[in-house]
C-alpha cells in the first residue's frame, strides 16, 4: 500500500485531485525547454503619457551545457520587440539592432541601459503595470516571461 511521505493525510476523495497538481507541478520543472535558461531582474522603462516605445532590461542566464542563440522576441503588447545595442562611436553614444546574441554555456547575457537592450516599438495600449515577452532560441525552444514596469520615480 501507498504510504504517504507528507505529514498530513489526504482524503481519499482528494488524492486524485492532489495527483493532477502534483504532475503539473512536475510538468513544469526542469523538463521544460526554457528551464535551460532563466531571466533575472528582468524590468522595462515606464512610458511618458503619449509615447509608442521603450526598453526592456534583464540578466538571460544560460544554464544548459550547449550555447543557447536569442533568436527572436515578441509581445503582444507591442508591435515589434527588438535587440538592440548601445555602443560609443567617436563619443556619440548610437543604438544598433543585433539579429541574434548567443550565450555560452554558464554565462550571462546582460540587457541594462547604455549596452543591451530589448526595443519594444509600437505600444498597442497605454502602459501597464507589466509587459509579457516572449524569447525565441535556436536550441532551446521559446518561452514567456513577465516583465514589470518601473515609472520613472522607482
Amino acid at each position: 500500500m501507498f504510504r504517504s511521505l507528507l505529514p498530513f493525510q489526504f482524503h481519499p476523495s482528494m488524492r486524485p485531485l492532489a495527483y493532477i497538481v502534483f504532475c503539473l507541478m512536475v510538468s513544469g520543472c526542469d523538463n521544460s525547454p526554457s528551464a535551460a535558461l532563466t531571466i533575472e531582474k528582468s524590468w522595462v522603462r515606464g512610458m511618458p503619457p503619449g509615447a509608442s516605445m521603450t526598453a526592456a532590461y534583464a540578466h538571460f542566464r544560460n544554464r544548459s551545457t550547449q550555447p543557447i542563440a536569442l533568436t527572436g522576441f515578441a509581445s503582444p503588447q507591442y508591435a515589434s520587440v527588438e535587440l538592440h545595442q548601445s555602443v560609443v562611436v567617436d563619443g556619440v553614444s548610437r543604438m544598433r539592432a543585433v539579429p541574434e546574441a548567443v550565450i555560452l554555456p554558464g554565462e550571462s547575457l546582460v540587457l541594462e541601459p547604455g549596452g543591451y537592450h530589448l526595443m519594444l516599438i509600437g505600444a498597442k495600449a497605454d502602459s501597464t503595470d507589466a509587459v509579457e515577452i516572449s524569447v525565441e532560441t535556436g536550441t532551446a525552444g521559446r518561452f514567456h516571461a513577465v516583465f514589470p514596469v518601473r515609472r520613472a520615480t522607482e
